[in-house]
């Protein structure tokens, strides 16, 4: 990671969580009109008799929709932009997680300032030493240089 920038460059940092959160507020915004649109018929009803009576005019609505579909996508950027500081670092942990796992060099994790998660990185780098450490001194060499497998640890087993 380049950690002189800062900023991410995409807006999606995880397109399965963002999207479904991204759909999520989409249905609470369709909800809010729906329950608006029938609180004031609810209304205008009640004070009048009749939705169609000589006091409701569905005209009133109309403001009010188009000032919020102009909100919406607002709130849907500044949605993206606040989910990248949990979904940008998953994404980085578990990258690093397999690295990891599949015995790859594997460097520090950071995370940018204002993340989520911000004690991730110190766990995962002093078990990254560890793991490290551990190869090293399990890894015995013959006087040739030579490794012999017989005395390297078994790659599949998990000890904990």
């Amino acid at each position: 990671m380049n950690r002189a920038r800062n900023k991410r460059w995409r807006l999606f940092a995880d397109v399965q969580i963002q999207g479904q959160l991204l759909l999520r507020l989409i249905a609470y915004w369709a909800l809010f009109q729906i329950v608006q649109v029938g609180t004031i018929a609810m209304f205008a009803f009640l004070g009048n008799g009749s939705p169609d009576g000589p006091g409701f005019d569905i005209s009133i609505l109309v403001p009010s929709i188009v000032v919020s579909s102009l909100v919406l996508p607002f709130v849907l950027l500044d949605s993206l932009k606040f989910s990248n500081r949990f979904a940008g670092p998953m994404i980085s942990f578990r990258r690093k997680m397999k690295q990891l796992a599949t015995f790859q060099p594997v460097e520090k994790l950071y995370f940018r300032p204002g993340d989520f998660y911000s004690e991730l990185p110190g766990y995962f780098n002093e078990i990254r030493q560890r793991v490290s450490e551990s190869e090293n001194s399990s890894s015995t060499e013959n006087n040739d240089g030579s490794v012999d497998s017989d005395q390297l640890p078994n790659r599949t087993e998990c000890h904990v």
